[in-house]
């Protein structure tokens, strides 16, 4: 996650998304826990089921971090 999160930030993104299953406790928490803020939810389907995933979103400081 550090190595993916540095690279997009030296190519000049301003934020990092990513989109978790909702009933994925433990990694909601990570993602928390590094600082990514919950921003919505959204739809991933395979086949014919549908599940829940929660977005979020870090948002890179100034100070690069």
């Amino acid at each position: 996650m550090e190595a993916a999160c540095t690279r997009c930030r030296d190519q000049g993104a301003a934020s990092v998304w990513l989109a978790t299953n909702s009933e994925n406790t433990p990694a909601r928490a990570f993602y928390r826990a590094r600082g990514f803020g919950e921003v919505g939810q959204t739809q991933f389907r395979i086949a014919d089921q549908t599940y829940e995933n929660t977005v979020y979103r870090y948002v890179f400081g100034p100070d690069g971090g």
